[in-house]
């Protein structure tokens, strides 16, 4: 059944403003020069490719299935406009479809790319998602670039489910255009990372970090997109590689020592890869020829010899490796009694997050006594004495105590404050270490 693409009445005006009376309504498949059918009522019992317009520039017109090119003209047959595309039979779309068949014929180009007869930019508008029936079967996509070159648009696309092939015979628009469609944009949350398996190569730990995930939610920063992939096995970055390269790093230039390096997952359409980046999210990497989404992973230390801190990142925790020989203490017999800061920049990212801190106190002292060890964001804004880590009770004179504790606190300016309740008489003292972080990778 055929049904109007709006109001089935339509009405035409001259450049006078009146009545385009004696005009003409040609229709044709959009891009082309073939008449297409139009009707003049829902059942099709009249039909036409041609319609003239009444005295008052109407004309009763219901549109069959796919789009249309409208040339009107006047009643001296010259051409006041051409409308194309015109879609036609939306409300025949099922309640339920998301898709609105294109009424467009493609030729297949590449696994990422095909064309369709006529300027068909508009349709194909760059973020709009297409459903394409292929050999493989039903491929759905996104538009990446959308050109028109006459007589033909090219459209690539980025394949969110199966590719393109010779066999691509139909296309499906999605129901929702890109651009101020009623549903809500994409945000910086909507990348994450679900069960992130991050960690040093086992055998070039330095300049290598194998990634893994169970799955990887990646986003395009401009089209505001997303895609899921599983990576199936882990893929290995390697620092060294010279970019912006898929597997390398983000520049041509190797990474500063004493710096911070923040690992992605990157994304060109059909293929998943890493790449490491001295910009840290939300900014994110500057990404390889052909790649278009991103998800951060975890970011990892290049100390002052140039190789990357050992370290495990499972979920959002990173965790330092046992082999990275101590490097995670901060403070050794701390015995300041006022909140005293404590630079913890090469021990966790310029990122919001948590630092997980263990501490332990260990002390002599000539007479029994208590001793506590306190500590906070420097300059927390929340408990001016600092939340306790760890505390100990000398039990009698000239006797030693110690004791340990663990605590996560924010990630405020990447540095903490501590303090002691009681400087011990002989020695001894609040010992602290930074065992891990987290990271904001929605993990």
């Amino acid at each position: 059944m055929a049904t109007a693409a709006a109001n089935p009445l339509l009405r035409f005006e001259d450049s006078n403003g009146d009545p385009l009376a004696g005009g003409t309504l040609e229709f044709y498949e959009s891009g082309s020069s073939t008449p297409k059918t139009a009707y003049g009522d829902s059942s099709e019992s009249t039909s036409f490719t041609t319609k003239t317009l009444d005295s008052r520039g109407e004309a009763v017109v219901y549109f069959g299935s796919g789009s249309y090119k409208l040339v009107i003209k006047d009643s001296g047959g010259s051409t006041i406009k051409t409308l194309d595309p015109v879609i036609g039979a939306i409300t025949s779309v099922a309640a339920s479809s998301e898709w609105i068949s294109s009424g467009d014929t493609p030729t297949y180009v590449s696994s990422i790319s095909f064309t369709v007869p006529g300027d068909k930019t508009a349709s194909y508008e760059v973020g709009r998602r297409i459903k394409t029936t292929n050999t493989s079967g039903t491929t759905y996509s996104v538009v990446a670039a959308s050109s028109y070159n006459d007589p033909n648009t090219t459209i690539t696309v980025e394949n969110q489910s199966g590719t393109l092939d010779s066999g691509l015979s139909s296309v499906d628009l999605g129901l929702m255009t890109a651009t101020n469609t009623s549903m809500p944009r994409i945000h910086e949350g909507s990348m994450r990372v679900i069960g992130c398996n991050c960690a040093n190569n086992s055998s070039t730990p330095n300049t290598q970090f194998d990634m893994d995930a169970d799955a990887i939610v990646l986003r395009n920063s401009k089209n505001q997109t997303v895609t899921v992939w599983n990576p199936g096995a882990a893929i290995t970055n390697n620092i060294s590689t010279a970019g912006p390269a898929a597997n390398g790093r983000d520049q041509a230039g190797a990474f500063s020592n004493s710096s911070w390096v923040h690992f992605y997952w990157i994304w060109n359409g059909t293929t998943l890869a890493t790449i490491s980046s001295a910009t840290a999210p939300p900014t994110g990497p500057t990404l390889p020829s052909g790649y278009t989404h991103w998800a951060y992973a975890c970011s990892v230390y290049l100390n002052s010899s140039g190789a990357l801190r050992l370290v495990v990142c499972t979920g959002n925790t990173v965790s330092y490796g046992i082999a990275d020989g101590g490097a995670t203490q901060i403070l050794a017999a701390g015995q300041q009694t006022t909140m005293t800061s404590i630079d913890c920049s090469s021990l966790v990212p310029p990122l919001p997050g948590l630092i997980f801190l263990h501490g332990t106190i260990l002390v002599q002292h000539t007479s029994a006594t208590s001793f506590a060890g306190y500590v906070r964001p420097d300059g927390g804004f929340f408990e001016n004495n600092g939340r306790r880590i760890a505390g100990a009770q000398v039990a009698a004179a000239n006797q030693s105590a110690s004791a340990d504790g663990s605590i996560f606190i924010p990630n405020i300016s990447q540095s903490i404050a501590y303090r002691i309740n009681s400087v011990p008489a002989t020695s001894g003292g609040l010992y602290l270490s930074i065992d891990g972080y987290t990271v904001p990778n929605g993990g």
